[in-house]
């Protein structure tokens, strides 16, 4: 269960790191 905290947090680290 915590797999699906670190993809979630990946995705959203990913996203502000683009510049979204």
């Amino acid at each position: 269960a915590t797999k699906d905290c670190v993809a979630k947090t990946l995705k959203r680290l990913e996203d502000k790191i683009r510049g979204r």
